[in-house]
């Protein structure tokens, strides 16, 4: 089977063995048997070290930091970390490497909204390179952070296109995660509320317990007031009856 798939006679091979071809590379293997067919083609002209050489630097002319869509092929740096740490919350970083790539996929999660994409690797150069048509994944962020380029379509129209109905979905993501934040938000308030009648500052305490005691007093005053104004009033009716006798 290996000698099928290195010669030019991929189109006798079944879907199952361009697969087990582009597993075996630690390639995508979604598609149709003629997509994996051109995969395998592709794979087989760059692993010798020719991307360079088919995508030259030179070619990525156009600026598309902040704008990149499915489609375009483009240049970025990004910095490479060590395996990251648990504990300490992050990793060492190792250095640079530069990708020229393919975006197969972009999308954004569902749980944060984050735009993340699938680049299919071209060449690399820098720390750890990655093997021809790797699929890497990268967040948007991380893309544009060190400026990305990109090469020209043929048809810059068809891009128009492309890159409206990601611009679509962007808002709609936006939305989707400014409602998540404003729900959070308010349940957050409603916990911290309920977490305040629960537990009393000691300071509130004290100043409860002087309000407390401020009004026992004056209850005491106003007891102690209605008992003199009584007294009085029984020693005022019962005076007149001792003149007499």
């Amino acid at each position: 089977m290996a000698g099928r798939e290195e010669g030019s006679d991929l189109d006798s091979l079944n879907l199952k063995e361009c697969k087990a071809y582009l597993r075996r590379n630690g390639l995508r293997i979604s598609g149709t048997k003629s997509v994996c067919i051109q995969r395998i083609e592709e794979h087989q002209r760059l692993k010798d070290g020719n991307g360079e050489a088919l995508y030259p630097k030179s070619s990525f002319v156009v600026n598309c930091t902040g704008d990149v869509c499915k489609g375009d092929v483009v240049l970025f740096t990004q910095k490479v970390y060590e395996k990251f740490d648990k504990v300490t919350r992050h990793g060492r970083i190792l250095g640079k490497r530069t990708v020229a790539g393919r975006v197969v996929k972009e999308s954004y999660g569902a749980a944060k909204q984050q735009h993340t994409f699938t680049v299919e690797v071209l060449w690399s150069r820098g720390i750890k390179k990655l093997c021809p048509l790797f699929p890497l994944l990268v967040k948007g962020r991380n893309l544009y952070r060190l400026r990305t380029f990109r090469q020209r379509w043929s048809n810059e129209a068809e891009r128009s296109k492309v890159l409206a109905e990601k611009h679509r979905r962007g808002e709609v993501a936006r939305r989707v995660r400014a409602m998540k934040k404003s729900k959070k938000s308010a349940a957050n308030g409603g916990v911290k509320r309920q977490k305040q009648s629960h537990f009393t500052r000691p300071n509130q305490i004290r100043k409860n317990n002087e309000s407390e005691k401020g009004k026992h007093l004056d209850r005491l005053q106003k007891r102690t007031s209605l008992d003199l104004q009584t007294i009085t009033v029984s020693f005022n009716i019962e005076q007149p009856y001792h003149q007499n006798s």
